[in-house]
């Protein structure tokens, strides 16, 4: 190695700004049942996952979603009232939101 720099021609860049959509969770805080819905939701199935704010994996489960949306039933997160990190994997990607338990 020399040392010598090498420049390439730099043709352009353009600056592409990416509409950032957030997955809804309604209700938030909610005390039952959940829905989470993005426009990028396909039907199929998607990996849930809910973690406590401290980082444990409190659920894992693979649900369907349809029409756009996913619904957690109140039997499936039986959580003290407080804050959780909710992950929803899909084939369009990786979404998460802070969902808000109140009992």
């Amino acid at each position: 190695n020399s040392g010598a720099i090498t420049y390439a021609d730099l043709l352009g860049l353009e600056n592409v700004e990416m509409e950032k959509e957030e997955m809804k969770v309604f209700p938030n805080p909610s005390n039952g049942s959940i829905q989470v819905e993005h426009s990028l939701f396909k039907n199929g199935s998607a990996t849930v996952k809910l973690y406590s704010i401290s980082g444990g994996l409190i659920l894992d489960q693979r649900l369907s979603i349809s029409n756009g949306m996913l619904v957690l039933h109140q039997s499936q997160i039986p959580l003290l009232s407080g804050t959780y990190l909710l992950t929803v994997e899909t084939a369009g990607g990786v979404f998460n939101a802070l969902i808000t338990r109140a009992n």
